[in-house]
C-alpha cells in the first residue's frame, strides 16, 4: 500500500462490502503522504468523516452535497486545482467513472473506493458502465491507467477481540492490462492473482492461510470467507 500510495499517477481502487475499512484505508494512505512527502491532495467525500491538517502536504477535503454537487461535478473541475493526488470516496456512476479515468490520465494518483466483492468483480463493474459499444474503448483507457486493485474482507478474528484483515490485490502487470483490452471477464482476470504472486498479487486464499498460520483466523471462519474454499484446504494442508 506505501509503494501504490507514493506512485505518481494511474489508479488504485480500494474495495470491499460496506464496513471492511475502506474509507479508513484511505484516509491511512492520506495521513502518509501528509507526514512523508510534499503533495498537493484533493479529496472528495460523502460525507466526510475524518479532517486532515496540512502537513507537508495541502490537504483539501470536498464533502458532496455541500461543497459540490455530486462526485462528477466536483471532479470535471479537480484539474483546475492542479493536483498531485486526488481520493474519491465512491465511483456511483458513469460521469464520476470518465472523470476519475480522464485525471489518472493526466498524470495524477487516483485513490477510489468502490464497493465490490472481488477484484475482477470491481474491474467489471467500472467496464459495464458504459454502454456497449463503449465498453472496447473504455477497457483501453482502464488498462492505461490502472495500478491495482485492492479488496478489504474484515473477518472476527479467532480470539474474538476484534477483526482481521483479509487482502486480495491485483496488480495491473502487462499480462493483466493484456487480459483487460482482450475482454477477459473477472474471474479470467483473478486468475491472473495466482499466476503473478511474485509480483506483488495477493491472492484471496493465500491472505487466509497466513491468517489461519498466525492464529489469527480459526479455520472455519477461513473456508467460510473463502470464494475457492478446496483451493484454501489444499494451502491449509
Amino acid at each position: 500500500m506505501q509503494e501504490l500510495a507514493g506512485a505518481p499517477d494511474g489508479l488504485v481502487i480500494l474495495t470491499g462490502a460496506g464496513g471492511s475499512g475502506v474509507t479508513t484505508t484511505l484516509a491511512a494512505l492520506v495521513d502518509l503522504l501528509n507526514t512523508t512527502v510534499v503533495r498537493n491532495i484533493l479529496m472528495f467525500e460523502d460525507p466526510i468523516e475524518l479532517l486532515h491538517s496540512d502537513r507537508l502536504c495541502t490537504v483539501s477535503q470536498r464533502e458532496i452535497g455541500l461543497d459540490t454537487p455530486t462526485f462528477a461535478d466536483g471532479l470535471e473541475r479537480a484539474l483546475r486545482h492542479d493536483p498531485d493526488v486526488v481520493t474519491i470516496g465512491a465511483l456511483p456512476d458513469l460521469a464520476t467513472i470518465q472523470a476519475a479515468t480522464t485525471i489518472a490520465h493526466s498524470g495524477v494518483l487516483v485513490l477510489a473506493a468502490q464497493r465490490s466483492v472481488d477484484a475482477g468483480a470491481a474491474l467489471m463493474r467500472m467496464i459495464n458502465v458504459y454502454p456497449e459499444d463503449q465498453q472496447r474503448q473504455a477497457r483501453i483507457d482502464l488498462a492505461a491507467t490502472l495500478r491495482a486493485v485492492v479488496v478489504h474482507h474484515l473477518l472476527r478474528r479467532a480470539d474474538g477481540a476484534g477483526r482481521c484483515l483479509a487482502t486480495e490485490v491485483l496488480v495491473a502487470t502487462d499480462a493483466v492490462r493484456e487480459a483487460i483490452v482482450g475482454g477477459a471477464a473477472g474471474t479470467e482476470l483473478l486468475a491472473h492473482v495466482n499466476v503473478d504472486g511474485c509480483n506483488g498479487m495477493v491472492s484471496l486464499n493465500s491472505s487466509l492461510a497466513r491468517l489461519v498460520a498466525a492464529e489469527a483466523l480459526t479455520r472455519d471462519a477461513a473456508l467460510a470467507a473463502a470464494r475457492d474454499p478446496l483451493g484454501l484446504e489444499a494451502l491449509l494442508a
